[in-house]
């Protein structure tokens, strides 16, 4: 005897076979490739989707950045007393120009440049897969993956 499968079981016709059937959002996407990475990369085959990993990398990277800047500030104002060849205003002057570029520049452009290298790994893995490997996938694919 044989059964039909569930309707919501089949492909419907507009969609492409070996398409994913579920929608994954973004923190699905997030743990999935660190549990079961291959069902991301199939989703990713199908439905590349680049801001959202884009913006978390970047926030991750800006607040690794803020909480690390104390630290980071500390070990330069250090420094910055150990040099002697500057006199107490100068120290001063110095300290409070780095607290700023430590704390408020260090972050924003750690996040900027992580997108930036992102980015450009992406375009490094188009430009070897379809240019030299002869693959046929998008920018956008290889920036999702990435």
């Amino acid at each position: 005897m044989e059964t039909t499968p569930p309707a919501d079981a089949l492909p419907s016709a507009t969609e492409a076979p070996g398409a994913p059937r579920e929608e994954m959002n973004l923190l699905e996407r997030i743990w999935g490739v660190l549990v079961s990475p291959r069902r991301v990369f199939e989703y990713l085959a199908f439905r590349p989707r680049v801001l959202g990993a884009l913006v978390v990398i970047a926030v991750l990277y800006a607040a690794a950045g803020y909480l690390l800047a104390d630290v980071t500030y500390q070990a330069q104002v250090v420094q910055l007393e150990s040099r002697g060849n500057l006199t107490e205003e100068q120290q001063a002057a110095a300290a409070e120009k780095m607290h700023f570029f430590i704390k408020v520049v260090g972050p924003v452009a750690g996040g900027a440049f992580t997108l930036v290298a992102v980015l450009v790994v992406a375009a490094i893995l188009l430009f070897l897969g379809n240019v030299v490997l002869g693959g046929e996938s998008s920018f956008r694919h290889y920036a999702a993956v990435t």
